[in-house]
């Protein structure tokens, strides 16, 4: 897709370690501004979740394909749908952020940040999820959190989900309205 379109699709990329919430954030992000969910755990390949799954971390070269793959279909469904797309992802580095950026262009970032304790609890009463509790400390290693100059929002995970969610629509929801027009075409 050409580069001057792929600034066109306004989007917020809802990051963290695992457990901060990320998935629940970004689709109530998405619900209340009328706009699209992505789940960025839906692009990786199926050896990089056996091998989350397994306890191994992704390195570096596994995410590549797995973030290229998330933002051409940020793009595919900004551009079929002509509204916001609100994705989660854990976006861990700044190395991933500026990859997203590069294919995206310019995104809202919110960083979901909490208590190690607290995500590790969250984490073990999941059960529908790849990622084992083991991951957490080298999801945690590997955080680098927003610079100043990435305007990130940062939440902690001690509020609600609507409280968060309310935080962000009021963060971005007008520079978003601005991006998009009335009939929910990309400006």
């Amino acid at each position: 897709m050409a580069s001057h379109l792929r600034r066109t699709i306004p989007s917020v990329l809802v990051m963290g370690v695992c457990g901060t919430g990320k998935t629940t954030i970004a689709k109530g992000v998405a619900q209340a501004l009328g706009g699209q969910f992505l789940d960025a755990d839906d692009y990786h390949q199926s050896a990089n979740v056996a091998r989350m799954a397994s306890g191994l971390p992704l390195d570096d070269a596994m995410r590549w394909d797995w973030l290229d793959r998330l933002s051409d279909e940020v793009l595919r469904v900004g551009m079929l749908t002509r509204h916001p797309v609100v994705f989660a992802c854990s976006a861990l580095k700044r190395a991933y952020r500026d990859r997203l950026r590069r294919n995206l262009g310019a995104m809202h970032i919110v960083h979901l940040t909490g208590d190690r304790s607290l995500i590790a609890q969250r984490m073990a009463q999941r059960s529908d999820h790849f990622m084992p509790v083991s991951l957490l400390d080298s999801q945690l290693a590997d955080m680098e959190a927003p610079t100043p100059s990435e305007k990130a929002l940062v939440c902690d995970i001690v509020q609600s989900p609507d409280q968060i969610v309310t935080a962000i629509c009021h963060q971005f929801g007008e520079q978003l309205a601005i991006e998009h027009d009335t009939k929910g075409a990309p400006v």
